[in-house]
């Protein structure tokens, strides 16, 4: 089993437990983080109509200003950069 999978099992037991916000967006950023791309700290989450999959956008660098969005699955652990 892929990394980035059992994190987005582990993120989505702690969303049915109700983990702190604070929790959830760090394991967030871990999977999109696992997943080779750039996620210092999550702004935003948005539900996508599609079962498990989410818009996530955040902060590319530690410290920086630029925002960066990407699609999230968390059943699969997979993400991509949006548009």
């Amino acid at each position: 089993m892929k990394r980035a999978a059992v994190v987005a099992g582990v993120l989505m037991f702690a969303y049915a437990h109700t983990a702190k916000a604070d929790e959830l967006l760090e394991k967030i950023a871990t999977v999109i983080n696992l997943n080779g791309h750039l996620c210092a700290s999550v702004t935003d989450v948005r539900p996508l109509e599609l079962k498990d999959v989410y818009e996530v956008t955040c902060v590319e660098y530690r410290g920086g200003s630029g925002e960066v969005r990407y699609i999230m699955n968390a059943r699969q652990g997979s993400a991509f950069k949006a548009g």
